[in-house]
């Protein structure tokens, strides 16, 4: 997130990958790569294809937007760009 949407935060500005109505899911990277070991792991127990739920954050780069005006305590302006 850091690398990519806020870029550029300290000239107010949010580069966005897609819209910003869309929903983006989000995790911490030290806790999506010990899931990822633990898959790793257990894969002989798994079948070909499961669904395994990952508990992140989900939300719309808009609601970010909210978030981080109500923390800064002023306005962003919004970038979208294609990746």
């Amino acid at each position: 997130m850091r690398m990519v949407l806020l870029r550029h935060i300290n000239q107010s500005k949010l580069l966005l990958p897609s819209k910003s109505n869309n929903m983006h899911a989000f995790c911490y990277l030290p806790d999506w790569a010990r899931a990822a070991v633990l898959l790793t792991e257990t894969r002989n127990t798994l079948a070909q294809f499961e669904d395994i739920p990952f508990g992140g954050y989900t939300f719309t780069l808009k609601e970010l937007q909210i978030e981080l005006e109500h923390a800064l305590g002023c306005a962003t302006r919004l970038r979208h760009r294609q990746m």
